[in-house]
This record gives C-alpha cells, sequence and structure tokens, in this order.
C-alpha cells in the first residue's frame, strides 16, 4: 500500500475513533439524567424511537453504501468531479423525497401507535405528539445519511468526526438543560432531539459540498448513475431490509408484548451492549473506502495483508472489552446509575446482549470485504434464512422469558454469521484465509481473553466500594488488554516497526 493511503487510513480510524469514543462518552454519561427527569418509562420511549429509526432503514434501500462506495471509487478516476457532483445531485433528491414520506407517515400514524400499540401509563395525549415529533425529527435527519455517506467515501471522516462530536455534545448538554431548567418532560426531550437532527443535515450538507472538486457545470440530476449502480443499490437494499427485520425485531416486539418500563430497562442495557459497536464501527467507516480501491486495483496482496490486520485490530479491541463487560455487567450497572434495582433487573440482559454483539462486531470487516466486491447476495440470503427460523423462535422466547428470551435470540442470530456465513465467503474471496480468520484472528484473542478475564472474576473478590470497585474494572481492563496485545500478531507488527524506527 503506498505510504500516503497508508496514512489516510490510519488519520481516518484515529480520527473515527476519536469521535466515536465522545459520541460513546456523550451517550453513556446522559442516559442516567435523563432516566432521572424522566423516568424509566419515559426512557423506554426514547428506546422505542431509537429502535423505529434503525427500522426505517429499510428505506435508505442501500442507497448510503451505494454511494459511498461509488464516491470512493470516483476518487481514484482521473476527471471525475462532474460525475461527483451529479452523484450528490441526484441522490440527495431521492432522499428528500423519502424524507417528506417518512415525516407525513408518523403524523399520520401516530394516533394508531400511542391507543393501540404501546403499553404506557402515559397519556394517549403525550404519546401521540411524541411520536408525531418522532418522525418529524427522522425525516429531518434522514438525507445527512447520503451526505454523511459521501463524506465516508471522500475518506472525510476527520470533517465528519468533528462535526458528529459537536452535534453528540450539543444534543446531550442541551437535552439535560432543558429538561432541568424548562421543561422536564418527553415533548421537551424530543422537541430538541429535532432540532439537533436539522443541524445535523445542513452541517453534512455543507461539509460535504466543499470537500467535492468544483466544475463550471452546474450539477444536474443523472437518471444514468442509478441505472449504472441499481444492480448494486438493490443487493444493498435487500440486505438492508433483511438485516433490520434480525437486528430490531426485538425490540419492535417487546414495545408490543411488554411494558414501556420494561422496555426501558431492556434499552438501558442494550445501551451500554452496543457501545460495542463504536469501537467497530470506526474501523470499518475507513477501511471500506481503502478496500473498494484495492478491488478496483485488484492488488490482492495488500488487501489480504490489510484483511487479517483489521480483523485481528477489531478482536483486540473489541473481545477484551465485551469480557469484563459480561462478567462485571450488574456492577457496571450500578457504577453507571447508583440504582439497585435497575442493576438488578438489566445485568442478565446486558451480559447476554454484549455476547451476541461481539459476534455482530466481528463480522464487521468480512461484510466490509464483501461489499467491497460487490458482492452482496451471500449476506441477503444468510439474513433471509435467519429469519424465518428466528421469527417464530423470537415471539415464542419473548412470550416465555420476556427481555431476557428476546436477548438470547440476538446471540443465537449473530453467533450463525460466525459459524456459516464466514466458511461460505472464503469460499470465493481471499480462499485461503478462513483457517487464519478462525484461529489468528479470533481464536487466540477469545482464549488469552477469558482466561484472564475469568481468573480476576472467580480468584480474587470484588470490591464493594464504589471507587475501589471502578478502579478494579479498569485494572482488569488494562492487564487483559495488555495481554492480549502482546499475543496479537497485528501489535507485535507494529512494536518491531516502532522499535526498528527508533533504533535507527
Amino acid at each position: 500500500m503506498p505510504n500516503h493511503q497508508l496514512s489516510k487510513v490510519k488519520i481516518n480510524i484515529i480520527a473515527n475513533y476519536g469521535g466515536s469514543a465522545w459520541n460513546m462518552l456523550m451517550n453513556l454519561a446522559f442516559v442516567p439524567l435523563y432516566i432521572k427527569f424522566l423516568g424509566i418509562e419515559s426512557y423506554g420511549l426514547i428506546g422505542f424511537f431509537a429502535a423505529l429509526q434503525a427500522v426505517l432503514s429499510i428505506l435508505d434501500m442501500g442507497l448510503s453504501a451505494t454511494f459511498s462506495r461509488e464516491m470512493a471509487r470516483l476518487t481514484v478516476i482521473p476527471h471525475s468531479e462532474q460525475a461527483m457532483q451529479n452523484l450528490v445531485k441526484t441522490f440527495s433528491r431521492i432522499y428528500w423525497v423519502i424524507a417528506i414520506i417518512v415525516g407525513m407517515a408518523f403524523v399520520c400514524s401516530a394516533p394508531l401507535f400511542a391507543q393501540h400499540w404501546l403499553k404506557s401509563n402515559i397519556s394517549h395525549e403525550t404519546l401521540q405528539y411524541a411520536i408525531m415529533l418522532m418522525g418529524i425529527g427522522m425525516a429531518l435527519r434522514w438525507p445527512s445519511n447520503v451526505y454523511g455517506g459521501g463524506l465516508q467515501g471522500l475518506q472525510r471522516q476527520v470533517t465528519l468526526n468533528i462535526i458528529n462530536m459537536c452535534l453528540a455534545t450539543l444534543r446531550g448538554f442541551g437535552a439535560v438543560f432543558i429538561l432541568w431548567l424548562i421543561s422536564p418532560t418527553i415533548i421537551a426531550f424530543f422537541i430538541w432531539q429535532l432540532v439537533i437532527n436539522l443541524l445535523q443535515t445542513l452541517s453534512y450538507f455543507v461539509a460535504v459540498h466543499h470537500h467535492i472538486p468544483k466544475t463550471l457545470s452546474p450539477a444536474r440530476f443523472d437518471v444514468v448513475l442509478i441505472k449504472n449502480l441499481w444492480k448494486f443499490a438493490t443487493g444493498m437494499a435487500a440486505i438492508s431490509v433483511v438485516a433490520t427485520i434480525l437486528t430490531q425485531m426485538d425490540k419492535i416486539v417487546l414495545s408490543k408484548l411488554i411494558t414501556l418500563e420494561q422496555l426501558g430497562y431492556y434499552t438501558l442495557a442494550g445501551t451500554i451492549a452496543y457501545s460495542l459497536f463504536g469501537v467497530v464501527t470506526p474501523v470499518a467507516s475507513a477501511l471500506f473506502p481503502r478496500f473498494s480501491q484495492l478491488v478496483a486495483e485488484n492488488n490482492q496482496l495488500v488487501l489480504e495483508k490489510l484483511y487479517h490486520q483489521s480483523c485481528q485490530l477489531v478482536s483486540l479491541l473489541v473481545i477484551p472489552a465485551a469480557t469484563v463487560i459480561a462478567f462485571f455487567s450488574k456492577d457496571i450497572i450500578m457504577l453507571w446509575t447508583h440504582n439497585v434495582s435497575i442493576a438488578e433487573y438489566s445485568h442478565t440482559i446486558l451480559s447476554i446482549l454484549i455476547i451476541g454483539t461481539t459476534f455482530n462486531c466481528l463480522m464487521q470487516i468480512p461484510y466490509q470485504l464483501q461489499l467491497a466486491y460487490k458482492w452482496t447476495s451471500l449476506t441477503f440470503y444468510m439474513n433471509l434464512c435467519e429469519i424465518i427460523v428466528l421469527i417464530p423462535l423470537l415471539l415464542f422466547f419473548t412470550n416465555k422469558y420476556g427481555p431476557i428470551g428476546a436477548a438470547s435470540i440476538w446471540v443465537i442470530v449473530n453467533g450463525a454469521y460466525i459459524v456459516c456465513e464466514i466458511p461460505l465467503m472464503h469460499r470465493r474471496l481471499l480462499k485461503k484465509e478462513m483457517l487464519k480468520w478462525y484461529t489468528v484472528d479470533i481464536a487466540i484473542p477469545l482464549g488469552i481473553t477469558l482466561f484472564v478475564v475469568g481468573f480476576f472474576h472467580l480468584a480474587l473478590p470484588i470490591p464493594t466500594h464504589n471507587f475501589a470497585l471502578a478502579t478494579y474494572i479498569l485494572m482488569v481492563s488494562a492487564i487483559t488488554l495488555g495481554i492480549t496485545a502482546t499475543f496479537s500478531p497485528v501489535t507485535r507488527d507494529w512494536f518491531r516497526i516502532q522499535f526498528s524506527a527508533w533504533r535507527k
């Protein structure tokens, strides 16, 4: 890989991690305050809002991933400035049409959701207004998907993360300020979310147009672009539909079968578990454009090396963190919320959810490789098979075991990717690399981590004082990460390079 390309990938990964870490911090820091001001039942409504946003990603129809990949491809093609401008114009118009439809649909269907879907002690009128605000807010945020995808394709992750960090800070502090000093109501909360979503779309719009090379001719809506990209976009749309059903069906089913209070506990556990995506998404976002470029250049050797390095990096960052959270889930929730009943009810859900999330994170780099090759059918058919089998199981387990049953389905869904999709993928892509993925990239860091964390959890007494407990968990995390890194090839190679450079 050329040095300037390698440097760009490193810078993008660092920028993504900085932005992701800050966003996670803002998200986790304000959840206890939201619960304090609004109550766990209203927080369950926020969880319902998050699930709806994820479900509506079906309407993305694979366009954002298609747009990002095409922008990345155009960056290595000479004299493609006009094509970039036309691409932005074409896709942004499509997204604004979808946004208007989404907003109108939610405004019209709010009474139905309020009266016939949600089980809550909150008044129907309040629920109705809240759902209307949800829909308008989602509509205003929707076009930011295409503009954000453009910044990723242009490898402008630094700009993207600076914007996201500012918005995350404003979103959290602004919401708490409003709930504290103006109106501690769920309506006030969603009005503020609406304002931030509009700011996000406007910020992304300005940024992507700033970084696209200027042309003498004005940008135009180009139907030919859609025709040329329809096959990849259709594959991405199919994946998006089935993947969204698999990943969000548990929240939707729970919102119907259990109370908003119980959904609040599930959402709280999920907030911690899904924060693990903040560890892997920066790597995947930075590498997807580079994977696409290497595929376009047919540079197989560099692609193979980068693939394993990135998989090992994800394992190193995800597995130790997830293992610590799984073993110390009750202690972590107690330290976070200072609420014994919340910790008691939520910790088992968290331990289960974090396992499924870990499996999902480990699949992100192989999935990005498939997309770089424009291979969408494997993930689609895999997801489709899982839907047929798992939706009946989800309904049964949720009815019988409640939130814990729904969390268990999340583990089954993502474990199937590890067992089934990886062998199928490596029959076609990087054919000789499957064994190395299972052993070096995954099994070694997993085994080391389980041994180290298990030893600390079972052999040593766990402190009860908050400060001592927090210090203990941080110490276990640091030791586990250090030992795992020692046995990981990607970190050994990095330290060897740094040491050689230091000696020179």
